[in-house]
């Protein structure tokens, strides 16, 4: 078994007690949002930005040429080792 395979069967089995724990080490704003802190190292994530972004031009029609998807794709592709 893979370990994504391992870890999707662990969180299954375990579900209830792997979100009481993301919860308990979430920070919340005053109205109970989960949100990031200033200092948050994820602030500075871009990569769901833009498979994000990817996905809207996708679902908006052919009106954007492969090339212009192209740095997303690259960065899907990548490895994240490096």
């Amino acid at each position: 078994m893979s370990k994504d395979n391992d870890l999707k069967k662990f969180i299954e089995e375990h579900e209830e007690e792997v979100f009481a724990i993301a919860r308990r080490n979430a920070v919340y704003n005053e109205d109970g949002d989960i949100v990031l802190t200033k200092d948050d190292e994820w602030r500075d994530e871009d990569e769901w930005d833009k498979h994000y972004e990817k996905l809207t031009r996708k679902n908006m029609g052919n009106d954007y040429e492969d090339k212009d998807l192209a740095h997303i794709d690259k960065l899907e592709q990548a490895d994240p080792k490096d």
